[in-house]
């Protein structure tokens, strides 16, 4: 078996293709401020239509994933700029 090359894909870039994905469900992926990660984790999904959040705890490379926007070819760059 081959190896795939991979691709990095910075994490800006990975919220922004989450978000253009979430925009047709009007949902959002935020992420949360410093008193409020204990609660609903660093990043969370939020329905802007019910001002609701909807989903907490999300791992946004997991998310990505799920949704389809993070091919298994690309790897996302860590927050701090280091892969």
């Amino acid at each position: 078996m081959s190896d795939l090359n991979t691709f990095t894909v910075t994490f800006p870039a990975l919220i922004s293709r989450i978000n253009r994905r979430l925009k047709s469900e009007n949902r959002r992926l935020r992420k949360s401020r410093s008193r409020a990660k204990s609660s609903i984790g660093h990043f969370y999904v939020f329905d802007l239509e019910k001002s609701s959040i909807v989903e907490t705890h999300v791992d946004p490379v997991e998310l990505a994933r799920r949704i389809g926007v993070l091919h298994k070819w690309e790897s996302v760059e860590a927050e701090g700029g280091a892969a």
